[in-house]
């Protein structure tokens, strides 16, 4: 194929007839993303279970990639799995038969690392925690203790280096974005927003409600993992005093 054309970019009709079957739980559509990636995607939103076997999925696929067959690697998201490939070694139809074998392929579950993260709550650290109580019909005591000290899913990195996002959230703290995303969120900012929550890990302009901050600095580019955190892991979030977070910063364990 080196140098030739790739008819299946002009014409996707083709790329589906040669579409290879797909796991009772697989992908419902795929969409070419220029000449070296195929971004597949799935119809179940953010959902726990199913985000948890892309990402399995995605791992089998860096392990082909390993093995040097013309896959160059995979990114998980909510519910899609970016496919990177050589398009001048594979076809996106046998890139798909690989894809469709590694789905089909036994890979245990990687089990779920509990990560804690401790937060100060409200105040000068959560300036929205009075708000999201008045949104949710709740006393701001009450709001932190249904949001600290339980599981959230990560379910995948971005928009900033190493912002988790992660959920869900309990029904009764699900909150719109803002309108109007705000000039400066300070980095550790814990927020909300829909039914997931997540934590700033740069300053910068976000759209979320920050509700607390936690002192530990969550990415770190000098790191490997540069984030304490992966995909599939376990957020918990510790309710601590003002005293208890200017503790953990002075003492360098943030």
């Amino acid at each position: 194929m080196a140098g030739g054309e790739k008819p299946w970019l002009a014409s996707p009709t083709g790329l589906r007839a040669s579409w290879p079957p797909v796991p009772a739980e697989g992908w419902h559509a795929v969409v070419p993303m220029g000449e070296g990636a195929l971004l597949l995607q799935w119809d179940s939103g953010v959902d726990r279970s199913q985000n948890r076997r892309i990402h399995r999925l995605a791992g089998a696929v860096v392990a082909a990639a390993a093995g040097n067959e013309g896959l160059l690697g995979a990114v998980a998201g909510f519910d899609t799995l970016l496919v990177e490939f050589d398009p001048d070694r594979l076809t996106p139809a046998e890139v798909l038969s690989r894809i469709r074998w590694a789905a089909w392929a036994t890979h245990a579950p990687v089990a779920p690392r509990r990560v804690e993260v401790p937060v100060c709550y409200g105040g000068a650290w959560g300036p929205d925690l009075e708000a999201l109580a008045r949104h949710a019909g709740l006393h701001p005591d009450t709001v932190v203790r249904l949001h600290a000290n339980r599981p959230y899913q990560v379910y995948c990195l971005g928009f900033q280096a190493g912002f988790p996002y992660a959920g869900p959230l309990p029904d009764v703290l699900v909150i719109p974005r803002r309108d109007r995303p705000v000039a400066r969120v300070a980095s550790g900012s814990v927020a909300v927003a829909g039914r997931q929550t997540g934590v700033y890990t740069r300053a910068g302009p976000g759209g979320w409600h920050v509700i607390g901050t936690t002192p530990l600095n969550l990415f770190d580019p000098a790191l490997d993992p540069p984030t304490p955190y992966r995909p599939g892991d376990e957020l918990w979030f510790r309710p601590v005093s003002p005293e208890e977070f200017g503790t953990l910063a002075e003492s360098g364990s943030a």
